[in-house]
Formats: C-alpha cells, structure tokens, sequence
C-alpha cells in the first residue's frame, strides 16, 4: 500500500482540521472519550452481526481510513469481535507517528483522502473503515469508488457521514451539528444511498443518530451510520 502521487493545494477547512488533529494526539482516546463518541459500539455491533460473536476464523484485512491512532482498531481488537490485520492511513503525521509507535497496524500512512484511496492492489481488503473523516473531504466520489475497488466480494464498507437534516429535524436533542465549518459537507441520507449505490455498493443497513458531542460547543453531532457491501 502507498499513497497516491497526485498534488493539490489544500483547503483552509482541511489544513485547520490537519492542526488540530496534530495536537490533540498524544492525548486523542481522552480526547475521544469526553466526546461520548459512538462509533466503536456500532462497529462492533455491525462486525458481530456479520461474522458472528467470535469473527471470521481467518484474519480479516481491514483497512482504516482516518486511522487517527489507531483508536478503531484497538476497540474491536478488544472487543474480541474479530481476528484482524490492520491498515491505516491519516492526513494527520503525528497521528500516524502515534498509531505506528502505539503497534497494532501492519502498515500505516500519511495520506490525503481527498486524492482517493491509497494506492493498492484490487479486491484485498475484507472489510474497508472511513469513520469521522468524509466530513472532511470536498467530494467522496473518489474515495467511495476506491473503496469498491480495494473491497473483496461480500467485503464490508463500515462508513460514517455527517447528516444535513432537515429544519425541522435540527434541535438540541437530536443534534444540530457542532461544527458550522463542516455543514457544506454534510449529507443527507438520500443522498448518501446514491452515493454509494452509484459506486457499485450495496446498502446492508443505514441508520441515523448522534455520532458524538462536540468537545469545543458541546452541541450534539449528527451522524449517518453505513454498512454497505461489495456484490460481484
């Protein structure tokens, strides 16, 4: 696996996102915990409804986009749920330097994925992970395409959007969303479903709820919640 060689000017959104991730990564599971984020319990529970309590007997190849530190991987290595080899990339080199000196992943890079997928060979992966990071991105055509690509048939792709909801949808119980910087690329799950359909991908469950709570506004995050799989 290597990232992709193409060059490109950063936004400002993603270059801001970029220094933040830099800071908080010595500290990032506390800084993941005080965010009551719920994504380690959906990705448990959707890889236990697949494979069963105990994972598929062979080691999955999982590959985690926006690895962060490898905070994911650790939580469903725990869990028990699964027999893994990891694969990671970030935009963030100190969450890479963390996630490679933390152990766990085989292999982990400095990648932007408004550029795609890293580079691999097709059909390697059992299971593809993008969770907390397509908000960040300008456009997810490339890196829902490259995942149908790097997917294995029957793969599973565990993805995670940020929701536009609908006015009347919007309050502080459901969650308004907690960062204005990121509205412009938030989906709705309609447009979610096309997305991923039109790439190849087949939906096996989609659900809406709060994926965390902003640690800066303390406002409630609203979250797309996606297993999609890879057919033929």
């Amino acid at each position: 696996m290597k990232a992709a060689g193409r060059e490109s000017t950063p936004s400002v959104e993603y270059m801001n996102a970029r220094d933040t991730y830099d800071e908080i990564a010595d500290h990032y599971d506390d800084f993941v915990g005080g965010a009551e984020y719920r994504v380690p319990a959906w990705l448990i529970g959707e890889i236990r409804s697949k494979y069963g309590s105990d994972g598929k007997k062979a080691p999955l190849a999982v590959l985690d986009m926006g690895c962060a530190n490898g905070y994911l991987g650790r939580c469903l290595t725990e869990a028990g749920v699964m027999e893994a080899r990891f694969f990671g990339c970030d935009f963030s080199r100190q969450m890479v330097e963390q996630c490679r000196s933390l152990g766990g992943y085989e292999l982990v890079l400095i990648h932007d994925l408004n550029h795609g997928v890293p580079m691999v060979e097709s059909r390697v992966f059992d299971v593809v992970l993008a969770c907390g990071c397509l908000e960040f991105l300008d456009s997810c055509d490339e890196v829902i395409r490259g995942t149908h690509r790097v997917l294995k048939t029957g793969g599973s792709a565990l993805l995670t959007f940020e929701h536009r909801q609908s006015p009347d949808e919007s309050d502080d119980t459901a969650g308004s969303g907690g960062d204005r910087r990121l509205d412009a690329r938030a989906r709705s799950t309609q447009e979610v479903e096309t997305l991923l359909t039109s790439h190849g991908l087949t939906l096996r469950s989609m659900h809406t709820d709060i994926g965390y709570r902003s640690p800066t506004t303390g406002a409630n995050v609203p979250y797309i919640f996606v297993h999609a799989e890879r057919g033929q």
